[in-house]
Formats: C-alpha cells, sequence, structure tokens
C-alpha cells in the first residue's frame, strides 16, 4: 500500500510539472505580447505579400526576424512565411558595344540606322562608312552611341523582354592623357536613335592623385532602363575635351525588375572613443549591402579600416578597407561612390582612420547604410483587418509554415499574389532592450512550475511520515 501511494504522489507530481512546462514552451504569442502593430490594407486573393518598410526593420529585435506576427481581425494567427531577400551583387554585369563620334560625326543626322536580322531577329546598328571614327587617331572622344545587351537576344526572347533585368549601372574604363582627370557626362536612351530621354542629372568619373591615394570613380548608376540604346556625352565648359581621353570598354549591371528593393536609413552620429577611433550603431535588423559617409561640406577625405560586431562581448572583425571624399575640383565636385558590403547584420561599427587629422564634431560625416528589404506571404486566414505585430526580443521564431510548394503552383498556374501595404505603425508603449529582457511571463509560469512540484513534494513527504507513523502504531499494537 505504501509503494503504491508514494507511486501515485509521484506520478501526479511529474505531471503537474510536465503540463506547466509544456505551458511555458508552447504557448503561442498574442498581439498584446508585440511592441508595434500596424493594419494591413485589404485584398482579395487567399496568398498575399509585404514589402517590409525600413521603419519596420528598425523596430524589431532579432536578426532572425523571428519576432514578426500576422493576425486575422479575431486575432488568431495565421500561416505565414518571410522570404530570403535578394543579393545584389548576383547582378548580371555584360560587356556593352559602343560607337565613339567626335563632335563634328556626332552633330551628322541621318547616319545611324538600325537594322534587323530578319532570320535571328538581332538588331544591329549600321555606321555610315565616314563616320568611322577609329580611322582618325587625332580625334577627340565627345560621344558614344551604346547598345543594351538586353535586346541582343532572339526575337522570341525579345517577346518576354520584360523578365529580362533592366540596365541599371554602368562601370567605364578609359586611358586618358593626363595623371589626374574628373569628367561630367549625360546619359540618355532612346527607343529609335531619335528621341532621346534623360536617365539622370549630370554624373562624374575621375581618376585622380590625391593625399597619396589614387581616387578612381568609375561606375555610374541612372534610372533603370530597357531602351535598346544609350547616349553618353561628355560636358565640358569649353567647346572641345582639352585632355584626350579614350574610353576602351563599358560594362552594363542589369538587375531584375522585380527584384527586392534596398532601403537606405542614417545610421547614429559617429562618436570618438578614446583611442581616437569612430563609434556609431544600427537599429536595423536586416543585412546591409551597401554603405556611405557623406561629408557635411566639400574638401574632406576619410580613409581608413571599418569594422563591425553584434553585441559589445564579441571582438571586433575585420570588414574593408575604404576611402571617401567630396572634394572641390575648380568648376567640379567630386563625390565617392557607396562602397559595397556583402550582407553584414551588426549592430556595432567601428571606423580606425589611417591618417593623422583629427576631425570636428562639425567635419565628422552623415554615414547611410542600405539594406536588403524582404518580403513576407501569408494565408488570409480569418477575417479583415489583418495586423502585422513585430517587435519583442524574447518571442521565439514560427514554425515553418512552408508556403513554398503553394506558392510556386499559384505561379505555375499565373495566379496572382496581392501586394498588401501597411497601415500607419502603433508604437505599444512597451520596453525592451536590443539585447533582450526578462520576460515575466515565462518567469511566473516557472515559478507556479517549482512551487507545485515543491508543493506535491511536500505532500508526499508527509503522507510518508504518515504512513510511516501508522505502521508503527500497528506493529506496537501486534505486539
Amino acid at each position: 500500500m505504501r509503494n503504491f501511494l508514494e507511486k501515485c504522489v509521484l506520478y501526479i507530481a511529474f505531471i503537474f510539472g510536465l503540463s506547466i512546462f509544456s505551458l511555458v514552451n508552447a504557448a503561442p504569442p498574442e498581439l498584446d505580447d508585440f511592441g508595434y502593430t500596424a493594419k494591413l490594407s485589404k485584398a482579395k486573393t487567399s496568398l498575399r505579400q509585404i514589402n517590409l518598410p525600413i521603419d519596420v526593420y528598425s523596430k524589431m529585435y532579432r536578426n532572425d526576424l523571428g519576432d514578426l506576427r500576422i493576425f486575422s481581425g479575431e486575432g488568431q494567427l495565421v500561416p505565414h512565411q518571410i522570404s530570403r531577400a535578394e543579393n545584389l551583387i548576383s547582378t548580371q554585369i555584360q560587356n556593352l558595344t559602343f560607337y565613339p563620334f567626335n563632335k563634328e560625326q556626332a552633330s551628322a543626322k541621318g547616319n545611324i540606322n538600325i537594322e534587323i536580322n530578319q532570320s535571328t531577329g538581332k538588331r544591329q546598328l549600321k555606321i555610315n562608312q565616314s563616320l568611322d571614327f577609329m580611322k582618325d587617331k587625332n580625334s577627340i572622344e565627345y560621344q558614344y552611341i551604346i547598345e543594351n545587351a538586353q535586346f541582343n537576344f532572339g526575337q522570341s526572347q525579345q517577346q518576354n523582354q520584360n523578365n529580362y533585368p533592366s540596365l541599371c549601372k554602368m562601370k567605364l574604363y578609359w586611358k586618358q592623357s593626363i595623371p589626374s582627370l574628373i569628367l561630367g557626362l549625360k546619359l540618355e536612351a532612346s527607343s529609335d536613335l531619335q528621341r532621346w530621354n534623360s536617365l539622370s542629372s549630370i554624373l562624374n568619373i575621375s581618376r585622380l592623385n590625391y593625399a597619396d591615394s589614387q581616387l578612381v570613380r568609375d561606375e555610374i548608376e541612372f534610372r533603370c532602363t530597357s531602351e535598346p540604346y544609350l547616349r553618353l556625352t561628355w560636358v565640358k565648359q569649353e567647346d572641345e575635351l582639352d585632355n584626350k581621353i579614350t574610353l576602351t570598354s563599358i560594362q552594363g549591371f542589369y538587375t531584375q525588375s522585380d527584384a527586392n528593393q534596398i532601403q537606405w536609413k542614417q545610421f547614429s552620429e559617429p562618436k570618438y572613443n578614446d583611442d581616437g577611433h569612430w563609434l556609431f550603431e544600427s537599429d536595423v535588423v536586416s543585412p546591409i549591402v551597401k554603405m556611405e559617409f557623406k561629408a557635411p561640406q566639400t574638401g574632406l577625405f576619410y580613409k581608413g579600416v571599418l569594422f563591425s560586431r553584434d553585441n559589445k562581448q564579441q571582438k571586433w572583425r575585420y570588414r574593408q578597407q575604404i576611402t571617401q571624399y567630396s572634394l572641390n575640383l575648380g568648376d567640379s565636385e567630386l563625390q565617392s561612390n557607396p562602397f559595397v558590403l556583402s550582407g553584414v547584420n551588426d549592430r556595432y561599427w567601428k571606423f580606425e582612420p589611417s591618417i593623422e587629422t583629427k576631425f570636428t564634431a562639425n567635419q565628422l560625416p552623415e554615414i547611410n547604410a542600405a539594406w536588403l528589404t524582404n518580403k513576407v506571404l501569408f494565408i488570409a486566414q480569418g477575417n479583415e483587418p489583418f495586423q502585422l505585430a513585430f517587435g519583442n526580443p524574447n518571442i521565439a521564431p514560427a514554425k515553418s509554415n512552408n508556403l513554398n510548394n503553394l506558392i510556386q503552383s499559384l505561379q505555375q498556374s499565373s495566379s496572382t499574389i496581392d501586394t498588401v501595404t501597411l497601415d500607419t505603425i502603433v508604437d505599444g508603449e512597451k520596453s525592451f532592450s536590443r539585447d533582450g529582457q526578462t520576460n515575466w511571463k515565462k518567469i511566473a509560469l516557472w515559478f507556479v512550475l517549482l512551487l507545485g512540484t515543491a508543493m506535491m513534494a511536500l505532500m508526499a513527504f508527509r503522507l510518508f511520515r504518515q504512513m510511516g507513523n501508522s505502521d508503527t502504531e500497528t506493529n506496537k499494537k501486534e505486539l
């Protein structure tokens, strides 16, 4: 009898503890558990997607984006999946065909014709023989007609050209007659070589020596285009280029029209530490792919080494050598391009200057970073309005819903996925630390667990004593 009661008490205590433990670890999050919420716009399809804005990333805590959920109008969790952000470094690169002209040749009319090969459907430019620029070695290059590589395909591919990447950036390679040179240019696009549309304001390229460094700016970014032809023209105040430049090759950078866009945001202001290094922080939980040091005035030159880490306990990790500047060179102003990072998701950053100049607070740059954005896909399970909830370091990532097969089936059937937008973000006025905060709900449940277990143990102990006393009295009576 005693052994049976002992086993019963221990079994009850075990079941009680196991139940509380399951409650602690399996309780799904609720809408009120999150620091921020935002209602989603209405849509008709069952499968919908959200392009997350940068404001959402700056209010989240987990680098894996686990502290994000979607709730129905009834407050129920709905299945969702976060897409993996596309890597901009995977942009396709093509060598572009171009034709140089001097100023007189560029002003000639009707000497460039478009021919289409009837068998292959490939477009080709036919240049009048009198404009064979390469035969005139004394001519100064003034303008270039550039063929967009997007249209160097067969007719069947041209019919589906909207699915091909658009031209968004070019890298120029050239020879120059003097050691240091800066040139402005304008870029235009056309479908027929007659009507031209501007793709950007005046752009600059340069190769010059400054402060024991060679500063090279050879990439130009512009409004993405699918036009078959581009026209690049050097911009000088003088009628002719006084410094001879020979363009040797051009690379085109193509990005998918439906690729995830990057979003820019300013870092916290850099501050000097005791070692003379700059420290600054990121509040965005998303991989950084670009960064720039934007000088508040011209004549500033920043050169050094960039480091980062995710928390203050980690050692600094080397990222890369960087050179950023804003220089006034006579009639031209030269601004460095943003530099590329390979998707760094760290919070703390350090810049170690390699020059002796001690910058004043007014000379420190504005540091901007660009992040890859993600899409959140969800099933509209329940009633409107659906709400996006995010921001709580204590919430673990949701279980994988594996919507890939459903998404692929919809895409193969040409079904559309509605894109919904966020309404105003509502602050739930909950205070969390980016390094995590005590989860009082879990602590309370663990307290109940331990208290219940202790009570079961005490009850078992008392029962054992009572049973022991009862057995002693029984033995005495028998004697």
